[in-house]
């Protein structure tokens, strides 16, 4: 279980490579869920994390993997946590608003559990 793995592959380094694995996978899958639904405007949601999160390339990896899957990234929707975002809010900023600007969504996980401040969602 998830509860289990990633406390260990965050001890050891490994997170933000399980997440971009993750993310890859979402990105290659987006576009067969939508040709199987007959649903024009499903969306594929994929949480990233922290160690993610901070990345200075953070841009760069997410909109090469949706390229690389020929997908658009109206279609993807990122989760990213509410500690995590506060823990890495000057980082990712700008990557986050240069995503958001070539279509990708953003989503709070797991609101209400650490900061809830409103302030942050600004």
């Amino acid at each position: 279980m998830p509860v289990d793995f990633i406390p260990i592959a965050e001890h050891a380094g490994l997170i933000s490579e399980i997440d971009r694995w993750v993310f890859k996978q979402a990105c290659k899958d987006v576009n067969e869920l939508v040709s199987k639904s007959n649903n024009p405007a499903l969306l594929v949601s994929s949480n990233i994390g922290g160690s993610l999160l901070g990345q200075a390339d953070l841009f760069e990896q997410l909109s090469n993997m949706a390229a690389e899957a020929s997908v658009d990234p109206h279609r993807i929707q990122i989760e990213v946590t509410e500690t995590s975002l506060v823990n890495n809010l000057e980082k990712s900023k700008t990557q986050m608003l240069k995503l958001k600007n070539i279509g990708f969504k953003f989503s709070l996980d797991d609101f209400g559990t650490g900061y809830s401040s409103f302030n942050y969602l600004r």
